[in-house]
């Protein structure tokens, strides 16, 4: 299962920041990685950043479809500098 199936997320789970960053950190070429933005979509009295983790109510369920035409559904995006 990748990072964004849709198994990895179960009602009521904490969402940490640190899976994330060790994706990107981990694709070849990628010096270093750091989170910029961590929150629920559109809200920003959300922020996980101080955190590292986002939580959730027991009838909740953290989405990250990744799709730029819904991203109320969780977009995970990538700003990247540098490169070859």
């Amino acid at each position: 299962m990748g990072l964004l199936h849709p198994d990895r997320f179960k009602a009521g789970e904490t969402l940490h920041l640190s899976p994330w960053l060790a994706a990107a950190q981990h694709v070849e070429g990628v010096i270093a990685a750091k989170a910029t933005r961590f929150r629920r979509f559109g809200d920003p009295r959300t922020s996980g950043l101080v955190d590292r983790k986002l939580t959730f109510s027991r009838t909740e369920i953290a989405r990250v479809d990744n799709d730029v035409s819904h991203p109320g559904n969780g977009v995970f995006l990538l700003d990247l500098d540098g490169g070859r």
